[in-house]
């Protein structure tokens, strides 16, 4: 399912790359290559195996034209994979905004956090247990009276101090105030073992949430564990829920939806060909300068004419004898031109 990418974060002012996918992993490729090893090391499911499908995201990009405003943005599809750092950026972005929007309603907003003391038990056993004991720890009546609703988010990190799990929940909640030695006291006669527990004020929403979403997209850094360690994190991870919701924040969505003007967006061409294209058509720079200034792109402006003629041409191409001659990228590049010099709309448009 493609991804809406907001236009500040996937800005491609600086255009390096040949390929969307190539562009996004500018900041990322050495954890893809850690994060590709670890799920070869996991993988073996007879399903499509993680690898591929770390390979396939993102490889497909569009430029968008939202019909109504003129809007234009970008639409990619993705992997899913959990620890997929392209996926990570893109539901970190989305649970911010979801979180903040929350936030703004509420009227006494807190940062909860609880951690298990720290031992040398299995991640897993770690995990099932920190998670069963914080959902005891909501429903005593001490915060069941005093807290609307709210919503978590799992970390975990590897100390080097100790070599340990360190798991913790993060929690954001709204309600009258507490007591942080009678949460002590409640978090310990649960765990028998912990007393950590942190409260503190939310000042600003914005900020705090996009603290806090990020663990969701990303529960630890894969780049500080070493492949055991990190194998073990992913495996474990799999089938763990890192976020969840309780009362007043269960209007919170968790995953993103199919926008309700979904068939108002029009595809105005692959981001591959307009950037390619950028130095010979004044139609892709157009596109390219509504994006980034976040302005309205005039209706008329599209590079689908030319890529339904090229796609056209490739089919004709895979179709012919192998003795035939065959047109290359240029020649569809000199037909373009042809074609923009009869069907040019917005002759001013050049200065862009």
């Amino acid at each position: 399912m493609p991804s809406r990418l907001d236009t500040k974060e996937t800005s491609v002012t600086k255009r390096t790359q040949a390929t969307y996918r190539g562009q996004r992993l500018t900041s990322c490729s050495e954890e893809m290559d850690k994060i590709r090893l670890i799920y070869f090391c996991l993988d073996d499911s007879e399903d499509t195996p993680s690898t591929q499908r770390l390979d396939s995201c993102m490889t497909q990009a569009w430029y968008i034209r939202h019909k109504d405003t003129g809007i234009v943005k970008i639409a990619a599809n993705q992997c899913h994979v959990r620890f997929c750092p392209l996926c990570s950026s893109s539901r970190q972005a989305f649970l911010t905004s979801q979180v903040s929007a929350w936030l703004e309603t509420t009227d006494h907003p807190k940062l909860l956090t609880v951690t298990l003391k720290h031992s040398n038990a299995p991640l897993s056993w770690q995990i099932k247990n920190l998670y069963d004991y914080f959902r005891k720890f909501r429903r005593r009546s001490y915060l069941k009276k005093r807290i609307t609703g709210g919503v978590w988010f799992f970390q975990v990190h590897k100390a080097k101090s100790d070599n340990l799990w360190h798991a913790h929940i993060h929690a954001m909640i709204d309600g009258d105030f507490l007591e942080h030695e009678k949460l002590k006291q409640l978090w310990i006669k649960i765990t028998y073992t912990s007393h950590v527990v942190d409260i503190k004020s939310i000042k600003d929403p914005d900020n705090a949430a996009r603290h806090v979403a990020r663990y969701a997209a990303r529960p630890a850094s894969i780049m500080n564990l070493n492949l055991e360690d990190a194998c073990e994190l992913v495996g474990t991870m799999r089938h763990v829920r890192l976020i969840g919701t309780w009362g007043t924040a269960r209007k919170i969505s968790l995953r993103p939806k199919k926008p309700d003007d979904a068939d108002k967006q029009i595809s105005l061409g692959s981001w591959t060909l307009i950037h390619h294209m950028l130095d010979v058509s004044s139609e892709a720079r157009a596109i390219l300068h509504a994006f980034e200034a976040g302005t309205s792109l005039p209706e008329g402006i599209s590079m689908r004419p030319l890529e339904r003629s090229i796609d056209g041409q490739l089919e004709d191409f895979n179709k012919a004898p192998p003795n035939e001659y065959q047109p290359t990228f240029f020649d569809r590049k000199e037909k373009y031109d042809q074609c923009s010099q009869s069907r040019d709309t917005n002759p001013g448009i050049d200065r862009l």
